[in-house]
């Protein structure tokens, strides 16, 4: 035998929010072993009006963006161009929530897109892969500045820009290193 469903709690009119008793009836009551009966439960797919999946097939998949975004390989796992790829998409969701003007959650974005290409990983890289990692660390540095201009932090924005600063001088001699041979 199903209970019928109460229907949602009104707001409280001003002459009932004056009252001393505020506790619901409800409270401290707990189940009785009478009422576990009366207790079922749905699947999540009939409760959302979503027909089962049968075991034979792969389980359907919403969106891309779930397969973007469940959990991946470990970043020691993955390969240089995964390394690349997962940071440039990050970058890129920092720059669409920068076009919203949600600057702090764009900011966390480039923080770990610069996560993905941390000291450690840039000191392995040389040549094109090292040109492909920069040209997504460089820009997330100065987005970064961008941001923190936005938000008036102006001393953090000056040390994103030095960090991108450093880094072309540090590369500055090895390209002309480059240039000048045969």
């Amino acid at each position: 035998m199903e209970k019928p469903i109460s229907p949602p709690p009104q707001p409280l009119e001003e002459e009932d929010a004056v009252t001393t008793d505020t506790t619901p009836p409800t409270i401290g009551r707990g189940i009785g072993p009478d009422e576990i009966d009366d207790i079922t439960t749905e699947s999540t797919a009939f409760a959302h009006a979503e027909p089962s999946q049968d075991d034979s097939g792969p389980p359907k998949i919403d969106s891309e963006k779930e397969i973007l975004h469940e959990k991946g390989k470990a970043r020691s796992d993955m390969t240089v161009e995964e390394r690349i790829g997962a940071a440039d998409r990050r970058k890129m969701d920092g720059n669409a929530l920068f076009k919203e003007e949600k600057l702090e959650e764009a900011m966390q974005q480039y923080e770990m897109a610069i996560a993905y290409m941390g000291d450690d990983f840039m000191f392995q890289l040389f040549g094109k892969f090292r040109d492909m990692a920069l040209a997504v660390k460089n820009p997330c540095h100065l987005n970064m500045a961008a941001c923190l201009i936005k938000l008036t932090r102006y001393e953090e924005a000056i040390g994103q820009c030095s960090i991108v600063q450093r880094l072309k001088k540090r590369l500055d001699p090895l390209l002309k290193f480059k240039m000048a041979q045969p």
